[in-house]
């Protein structure tokens, strides 16, 4: 085992190597592209007009909220104060405001770092395996090539995943509420991962008083000796008989001493068996509505910062008229229901090297549920035959892979999109398999934020599935160095072809002047 120095050491030589290397990146890029790219005349256009402290102006063209711009405006506030005079180039040069994101980067791998650790918790995990899983994940290409543009994408991912981190860390105070703002504010979509964590914090809070229920109130044996002996230490020790005091110290002994993901107290029936839990809790209703009083109390403190950023939320939806801002008209919502598909593919594709391992696995599944995989895969065909769909900004713009994918595949012929049902059947297991470790509760709550992610969007966009495979891929936590590894040259390849094409690689359109360049 390694001493906390030589840990230390290890993971800053890893923020040193990916701080530097994307800065030396930056600089290429900033060569070869100086000037506003696709979305990046919008971005930038926007944070000239709040540096200029106009706050009451927007750009049309912008469909995200304006998180970025008051992120980097509010870290660029210190230089502005000591030297006004350069305004114009820190708020009006795309180079120089692309480095915002080297910094965001950085910050992504420090998350990444704290949230493997917390997640392999009670598993065997050395600090090279967490410092090359969270330089590796920091290093996907979908967020690496963004991370050299001005874009949102990095900033709202730090965002999505200091939420997550919080929730784990069961931190509920006012930091934590900002950071929702923060959140929201960075991308829509996101408030479905905030429901994400509200969801798994209601469900803590639910076990927690079940578990009290169960093993106090009800005085029902559990199977480890050592709980049993806190169990009936507690009891024997208690002083006060309101329920409040008593449940609370309950959760301090049971909880409190482990702030991590993977509380070894945990009753884990209660997570693998939502009924069950319901059932607890209606119980509690009927026969100690004080503890269930207590319960809603709980809820209501622990998740004002959820509640009141769901509030908000559907304030600015019903006086926005839509979830969108800017131009509507390219984000009409839809029951696109073959993003499911693609975002599996995406997922599949890009977790290869971890996923190879459960490859048996998923054909000892295939064949052990034969009747339940024919009636998935029939589905899957009648899905794809009713809700395939093409945007029309998908084939009028050649600068994105999509479009390259969707002409030279799904329109080739009617059928090349149905022969792709077993991969999809494949991808759809196999991501399931590796995800047998968390609950029950988590997997639901992870798929119904993917599809509610991703199913309302007509356009096919890979930006779509980056924070589903991130989530995916953090709860990937045991692997080998040579999976690893494997990970680690994929992803660079990957990054090296992309950024290739997009500097080396330039083509012209007839009808406009500029330069165009590949990009996701």
């Amino acid at each position: 085992m390694k001493r906390p120095s030589q840990s230390v050491g290890i993971f800053l030589s890893c923020v040193a190597a990916l701080f530097s290397g994307t800065v030396l990146i930056h600089i290429l890029v900033g060569s070869i592209v100086p000037n506003v790219y696709m979305d990046e005349i919008f971005h930038v256009d926007q944070m000239q007009r709040y540096c200029a402290g106009n706050f009451t102006s927007w750009n049309a063209k912008i469909t995200t909220p304006p998180g970025l711009y008051l992120t980097c405006l509010l870290l660029l506030k210190p230089v502005l104060w000591f030297l006004p005079s350069s305004s114009h180039i820190a708020c009006g040069t795309p180079v120089v405001l692309r480095y915002f994101n080297a910094l965001f980067l950085t910050i992504l791998f420090c998350l990444y770092f704290a949230l493997f650790r917390l997640l392999s918790a009670g598993r065997p995990c050395s600090s090279v395996i967490l410092s090359v899983s969270a330089l590796n994940l920091t290093l996907f290409p979908l967020c690496y090539f963004f991370s050299f543009l001005f874009y949102t994408d990095v900033l709202s991912l730090n965002s999505v995943l200091l939420c997550y981190l919080l929730q784990i860390r069961r931190h509920h105070h006012w930091s934590a509420v900002l950071e929702k703002f923060i959140l929201a504010f960075s991308r829509q979509t996101n408030i479905i991962w905030v429901a994400f964590c509200a969801a798994l914090t209601i469900v803590d809070l639910a076990a927690l008083h079940a578990e009290y229920f169960a093993l106090v109130v009800k005085n029902t044996h559990d199977d480890s000796p050592r709980l049993d002996a806190k169990i009936a230490s507690f009891k024997k020790n208690r002083q006060n008989p309101h329920v409040r005091s008593d449940f609370n110290r309950f959760a301090r002994e049971k909880y409190d001493s482990s702030r991590d993901a993977s509380c070894e107290n945990c009753v884990v029936d209660f997570y693998d068996k939502p009924l069950l839990l319901l059932r607890t809790l209606k119980e509690i209703y009927e026969k100690k509505f004080s503890l269930f009083v207590n319960f809603i109390i709980t809820v209501l403190s622990r998740c004002f910062g959820y509640i009141l950023v769901g509030f908000l939320a559907i304030i600015f939806v019903f006086y926005n008229g839509s979830i969108v801002l800017g131009d509507r008209s390219a984000h009409q919502g839809s029951l696109h229901l073959v993003q499911i598909f693609y975002c599996a593919g995406f997922i599949f594709c890009f977790g290869f090297p971890i996923l190879s391992s459960f490859f048996k696995n998923v054909f000892n599944r295939l064949r052990k549920h034969g009747l339940f995989t024919r009636a998935l895969f029939v589905s899957i065909l009648v899905i794809i035959y009713h809700f395939t769909m093409d945007h029309p900004y998908l084939l009028a713009d050649n600068r994105h892979f999509t479009f390259y994918i969707w002409r030279r595949w799904f329109q080739y012929h009617k059928f090349m999109k149905y022969l792709l049902a077993p991969a999809y059947l494949f991808a759809l297991y196999a991501i399931i398999a590796s995800l047998h470790v968390q609950s029950f509760i988590w997997r639901f709550f992870f798929v119904t934020c993917c599809i509610l992610v991703t199913v309302p969007n007509r356009l096919l966009e890979f930006r779509y599935f980056l924070i589903p495979y991130v989530m995916w891929r953090l709860h990937q936590t045991s692997q080998s160095k040579q999976v690893l590894l494997m990970e680690f040259c994929v992803y660079a390849v990957v990054n090296t072809v992309i950024l290739y094409l997009f500097l080396f690689k330039p083509f012209r359109w007839a009808n406009e002047s500029g330069l165009q360049r590949f990009m996701w």
